[in-house]
C-alpha cells in the first residue's frame, strides 16, 4: 500500500530529472576542458613572466652565487664546455657585449644566456673556438648580471680556468691619462703581447689585457712569467685591434718584464695620432676672400696657387686658413693642395668686385662705453686687413663730465667750464648761461632740468696708432691712459685703407673708460728646474682662456711679471717643446714617438690690487705652485 501511495506526477518529475542530467552532462563535457585549459594557461603565464614584487622592504642585495650548483671555478686542464653560474634568485642580463671580458681574448665572440628558470647564467664558447694550451683564462662578468626585481648588480664576478696544470698567479697594474689634459681615461684596454713586431697591434689580438676603471686604473691578474710589449687602446669597434685612425692609443717604449719577485706598474699617456689634413672645405662665394676649413690645425698645409700678380694676406686660426686677395683682372684661378702624392685643385671662380665695406669685425652697441685696461694698448679689429692709416682723420679726445645744477633764481647753468655750446647725445644743445627752465630735445620732448649732466670734449690727443705686424686686421692705439677717464675715438671717412685700396666710407665712433689700476693685479712668475738643453712652451691661463704665451730655450730659470691682470684663478700650462716649434705635438706609434709632455700648475687666486709671487717647478710628474701670501700693491 505504501509503495503504491505515490504522487500522481512522480513519473513526470523523474522524467524532468533525467532531462536536466542529460543537459548538465552535455554542457559539462563541453565546458570543463575549456576551464581546465584556461586555468593551465593562466598558471603557466604567471610563472613565465617574472615581475617586480610590490609591498614589503626594498631588496638592496645582489644575487648570491650558489657554488655547489655552479660549474667549479679555478679548474686546471680545462676542456671547452658551457660554464653555468647559478644564483639564489631570478637574474637579468644587461650590456653583455660591453661588460663581459675574457682575457686572453677569444677568437670568436662567446654567448651569455639565461637558462630555463632564470636563475642561471650560462657562458657558451663558440663551436669553432680553440683554447690555447697551457694558458690561464679569466672571464670577467663586469656588471652584466643583476637581480630581476631591483637591478642590484653582481660585482667583481670572475671565473678562472687553465688549460695547463696550474693557474698563473703574477700580476701588473697601471694608470692611463689623457696626454693633452692629464685627466684619467676610463674604459681603455691595456694589452700585452708576446710578439714584439710593430704590426702586432694591428694584426693580432693580445695575449693578456685589462680594462681601465673610472679612475683610469687597471690591473691584469693571473699572468705568467715573461717579457711583453705593452699597448693601450680606446677600442672603438671592440675588436682589440688598432685599425681606426681616430682610435686613441698609448704605448710603452720599454719591454714589460713580468717576474715573480717584481710587481710592475706603468703610467700610459693616451693620445690620438695627427690625422691627415684631408681635402679642405672651400668657401669662396665673395670676391677677395677664400676660407679653407680642415679637420685639424693646418700647420703643415702645402698650398700653392696660380701666380696672376695678386696680392695675398693669410691668417691661420684653429683649423681654418683665411686668404684675402686682390687681382688686377677678375678671372678663374686655382689653389693647389698637396696630399702625400696627390694634388687637389681648388678652383676660385671669376667674381665681380662687389666687396662689403670696411667695418669693425665685432659690432658695438651704439652709445655704449667700453671699459679698458689702463696699462695695455687698445685694439680695433676689422673685417679686412689694413694697408694704410691716416691719423689726421682720427679724432681721439678725452671727455670731461660736467654736472650742471640749475640755479632756481636765474634758471641758468652755472659752471665756468662749459664752452660756448655743448652737444649731449647728439640731440641736446645747451648754450652757455642759457635758461634751463624749459629745454626740449630734437624730438620736442620736454627735459627734466632739475639736474643736468653735460660733457666737454677736450682737444685732440696725440697717440701712437699702429697696424699689427702679425694680424693686419688689427689697429692698435698706444696711449698713457688716465684712470677713470672717459675717452672717445672718432674714425672719420678716409682714415683707413683696406687690402683692396678702398677707404672706409662711414664714421666709426667708440667710447672707452679707463678702469682704475687697483681693479687689476700682478703675477710675478718664476719658473725653475728646467732642463737647460731643452725648449719649453708656456701658456698663462685664466680659467680656460689664454692670457699670454711664451717660449723659453736653454735656460734653467726664468722670471717674468704679468701686470694689469683681471682678478681670478690662474694656471700655467707647461709643454716640453722637444722640437721647439711653439706648439704641442702629439705622438706617433709607427715612429715610436711619444706625445710631448704637458703639465699644469695652479697659481694662487689673484685679487684686485694685489701682487702674487708664484714659483713653478717644472716636473711633469707633478707641477705645483706653492701658496704664498700675496703682497699688497698699495
Amino acid at each position: 500500500m505504501f509503495l503504491n501511495n505515490k504522487p500522481k506526477n512522480t513519473e513526470l518529475i523523474t522524467q524532468n530529472k533525467n532531462s536536466n542530467w542529460l543537459v548538465f552532462s552535455f554542457v559539462g563535457s563541453f565546458l570543463l576542458p575549456f576551464f581546465y585549459l584556461l586555468s593551465l594557461y593562466t598558471l603557466t603565464n604567471s610563472c613565465a613572466q617574472q615581475q617586480q614584487l610590490t609591498g614589503g622592504p626594498r631588496d638592496t642585495f645582489p644575487p648570491k652565487l650558489i657554488t655547489e650548483l655552479s660549474t667549479p671555478n679555478f679548474q686546471t686542464n680545462f676542456q671547452k664546455q658551457p660554464i653555468d653560474l647559478v644564483f639564489d634568485e631570478y637574474i637579468d642580463l644587461r650590456d653583455v657585449v660591453k661588460q663581459l671580458v675574457v682575457s686572453p681574448p677569444l677568437t670568436y665572440i662567446p654567448k651569455l644566456e639565461r637558462q630555463k628558470g632564470f636563475k642561471t647564467a650560462r657562458f657558451i664558447f663558440d663551436e669553432d673556438e680553440v683554447l690555447r694550451d697551457g694558458v690561464t683564462y679569466a672571464i670577467n662578468y663586469g656588471k652584466s648580471i643583476r637581480d630581476l626585481t631591483e637591478s642590484n648588480e653582481v660585482e667583481n664576478l670572475q671565473f678562472l680556468f687553465s688549460t695547463g696544470d696550474y693557474i698563473d698567479s703574477l700580476k701588473m697594474s697601471g694608470s692611463i691619462v689623457d696626454a693633452l689634459t692629464g685627466e684619467p681615461v676610463p674604459e681603455v684596454l691595456f694589452m700585452l703581447y708576446e710578439n714584439f713586431a710593430d704590426t702586432v697591434v694591428r694584426t693580432e689580438k693580445p695575449y693578456y689585457f685589462g680594462k681601465a676603471d673610472k679612475n683610469g686604473e687597471f690591473t691584469i691578474n693571473y699572468l705568467k712569467e715573461g717579457d711583453f710589449k705593452g699597448f693601450a687602446l680606446l677600442d672603438q669597434d671592440l675588436n682589440y685591434l688598432f685599425n681606426i685612425a681616430t682610435e686613441k692609443i698609448g704605448f710603452t717604449l720599454d719591454t714589460i718584464s713580468i717576474r715573480d719577485s717584481l710587481e710592475r706598474e706603468v703610467r700610459i699617456r693616451l693620445f690620438e695620432e695627427e690625422l691627415p689634413l684631408g681635402k679642405p672645405k672651400v668657401e669662396a662665394s665673395t670676391y677677395g676672400f677664400v676660407k679653407l676649413g680642415f679637420k685639424r690645425t693646418p700647420h703643415d698645409a702645402a698650398l700653392t696657387y696660380d701666380s696672376l700678380g695678386q696680392r695675398f694676406y693669410r691668417e691661420i686660426e684653429g683649423d681654418t686658413i683665411r686668404y684675402w686677395y686682390d687681382l688686377v683682372d677678375t678671372v678663374d684661378w686655382n689653389f693647389y693642395f698637396r696630399r702625400d702624392t696627390l694634388i687637389d685643385t681648388l678652383t676660385i671662380k671669376n667674381l665681380s668686385k662687389e666687396i662689403p665695406p670696411l667695418r669693425l669685425a665685432k659690432d658695438r652697441k651704439a652709445g655704449a662705453t667700453i671699459p679698458i685696461n689702463p696699462l695695455k694698448p687698445l685694439p680695433f679689429t676689422f673685417n679686412y686687413p689694413l694697408r694704410r692709416v691716416d691719423t689726421s682723420f682720427i679724432n681721439f679726445r678725452a671727455i670731461q663730465k660736467i654736472e650742471g645744477l640749475r640755479d632756481s633764481t636765474t634758471a641758468a647753468v652755472s659752471d665756468s667750464l662749459i664752452a660756448d655750446s655743448l652737444v649731449l647725445d647728439s640731440t641736446l644743445v645747451v648754450e652757455k648761461d642759457s635758461s634751463l627752465s624749459a629745454l626740449t630735445d630734437s624730438t620736442n620732448q620736454e627735459i627734466d632740468t632739475t639736474f643736468v649732466s653735460l660733457e666737454k670734449k677736450g682737444e685732440r690727443l696725440a697717440a701712437d696708432w699702429v697696424v699689427d705686424s702679425i694680424i693686419r686686421r688689427t689697429l692698435r692705439l698706444n696711449f698713457d691712459w688716465l684712470e677713470g677717464q672717459l675717452y672717445e675715438v672718432e674714425i672719420l671717412p678716409q682714415a683707413l685703407v683696406d687690402w683692396y685700396d678702398r677707404p672706409n666710407k662711414d664714421t666709426i665712433t667708440l667710447r672707452f673708460e679707463a678702469q682704475p689700476v687697483e681693479d687689476f693685479g700682478t703675477i710675478n712668475l718664476t719658473v725653475t728646474e728646467m732642463d737647460s738643453t731643452k725648449a719649453y712652451w708656456f701658456q698663462l691661463l685664466l680659467g680656460k682662456n689664454q692670457v699670454s704665451e711664451f717660449s723659453i730655450v736653454n735656460q734653467r730659470q726664468y722670471r717674468q711679471s704679468f701686470p694689469a691682470l683681471l682678478p681670478g684663478k690662474y694656471s700655467l700650462k707647461v709643454i716640453e717643446d722637444l722640437n721647439a716649434n711653439g706648439r704641442w705635438d702629439t705622438g706617433n706609434y709607427d715612429e715610436q714617438r711619444q706625445p710631448e709632455k704637458i703639465s699644469t700648475a695652479e697659481i694662487e687666486a689673484l685679487r684686485a690690487g694685489w701682487d702674487v709671487d708664484a714659483e713653478v717647478k717644472v716636473n711633469f710628474e707633478k707641477v705645483a705652485a706653492p701658496s704664498e701670501d700675496p703682497k699688497d700693491s698699495n
